[in-house]
């Protein structure tokens, strides 16, 4: 189901995409191509499978979004039918509900403010160091500033849509918000916790000698000349950590009072871990997670809003899909 949540996740503007798969160091190009068709034929390139009244997408449109979303796979991953099938469903959704949201926005007359525009552009544009990396890194997503532009003006028309449907709704009472804490009680049950604190080493190796040091000196010092992330305020402070059945952290859990836990293998590397606090298991009380419950209420009304509202606009407008020519799209993937 579409949600004002995911759709508030969907950066559309993004500059900041993952970089192109790569699998056992080779770089992997990820092709489309029409079965028993010519994909470069302008015919079929020029072919329109998705429409919304007069907004379109080409087939050479599509095959360039689905693209560039199959380069963050795998090439084994990208060629998988299933896959396959759910990123092509992303690319039509994204179309249809961006065409809809832009048909809603010309039906109420509209106008996005200019100067709101320019300042959203500018500031995307400014956290990238020189304007020719901002040129590179469209480049690289094989994007053009006109199109890039448009995907910022639909994201800023969103906003508009978003926060209208928001004052149709009411706001839940608190009522509502304790029988919601009531069926979910188990959910805000809190699991017992330590509080602790942590050094980032390279090896095993290294973990032993740092707990024959720490008999001399204290766990900040080791943590200053030692830890690989000493450079990273806060860092020494790993923070708050829940206890899960199967957890390589269990040992936390069970160590005595100032003990030097691990080493334990994380992904960058390993940690020796401290112990600072504890806390024992406890159900958490209505107050407690008032603000919590509200939000997930909240989210709850805006997604049967917004699902209201894109039901009206599909039945209200005519929507075009060529489902024959988006299931033949295949992927090729060749290594350079």
């Amino acid at each position: 189901m579409l949600t004002l949540s995911w759709l508030n996740n969907k950066n559309s503007n993004s500059l900041f995409g993952k970089s192109p798969a790569r699998s056992a160091g080779f770089f992997v190009c990820l092709t489309l191509v029409l079965s028993g068709c010519d994909l470069f034929s302008f015919g079929t390139k020029s072919k329109i499978v998705l429409q919304v009244e007069n907004r379109t997408m080409t087939l050479s449109q599509f095959s360039m979004a689905l693209a560039n979303r199959l380069k963050e796979l795998d090439p084994l991953s990208a060629k998988d039918p299933s896959v396959l099938k759910t990123f092509k469903t992303k690319v039509t959704t994204d179309f249809l509900v961006d065409a809809l949201i832009e048909q809603w926005f010309a039906d109420q007359k509209l106008n996005l403010d200019a100067k709101t525009l320019e300042a959203e552009l500018a500031k995307t544009i400014s956290q990238f160091p020189s304007d020719k990396e901002f040129r590179d890194e469209l480049a690289s997503q094989n994007k053009s500033y006109q199109d890039w532009r448009k995907a910022v003006e639909i994201g800023l028309k969103r906003d508009v849509l978003f926060t209208t449907l928001r004052k149709e709704m009411t706001p839940p009472t608190d009522e509502e918000l304790e029988a919601h804490f009531q069926a979910n009680k188990l959910k805000y049950f809190q699991n017992e916790s330590v509080q602790a604190e942590s050094i980032l080493l390279q090896d095993e190796n290294q973990a032993d000698v740092i707990k024959k040091l720490y008999r001399k000196t204290s766990f900040e010092n080791l943590f200053k000349e030692y830890s690989l992330d000493r450079a990273t305020p806060g860092a020494m402070k790993y923070g708050w950590i829940e206890r899960a059945p199967g957890s390589p952290l269990e040992p936390l859990f069970i160590s005595r009072k100032s003990e030097l836990i691990g080493p334990i293998q994380v992904a960058e590397g390993y940690r020796l871990y401290k112990v600072t606090q504890r806390k024992q298991s406890f159900q958490r009380t209505f107050v407690e997670v008032k603000p919590q419950i509200k939000a997930e209420v909240v989210a709850l009304r805006e997604s049967a809003r917004f699902s209201a509202w894109l039901d009206e606009q599909i039945k209200r407008h005519k929507i075009f899909r060529n489902t024959a020519a988006i299931d033949a799209l295949v992927v090729e993937t060749r290594e350079e």
